[in-house]
């Protein structure tokens, strides 16, 4: 079990950081995605990491994700730039 969820947390953030430039590439403002799981975090009440519970968990908590698309921003603007530009 151990070995396995860090793999799968992985995955899922690549599979939303995938999907976000997707969404871009096809003219949709990646904020949305930020917007997401902001609002995801709000409705779970949660405050960050949640320790034990993060690590008994298969997919990374909201803030992680958020954190993931934070990071990748500045490509997907870039992205989103060039698709609204055509």
């Amino acid at each position: 079990m151990g070995v396995k969820l860090p793999f799968s947390r992985r995955l899922e953030t690549r599979a939303d950081l995938d999907g976000m430039m997707l969404m871009t590439e096809a003219g949709y403002d990646p904020h949305t995605a930020l917007s997401l799981w902001r609002k995801m975090t709000s409705l779970r009440g949660q405050t960050g990491k949640e320790g034990l519970v993060q690590f008994f968990s298969d997919p990374p908590n909201d803030a992680d994700r958020q954190e993931a698309v934070e990071a990748r921003m500045p490509q997907a603007m870039a992205a989103y730039r060039q698709a609204t530009s055509l």
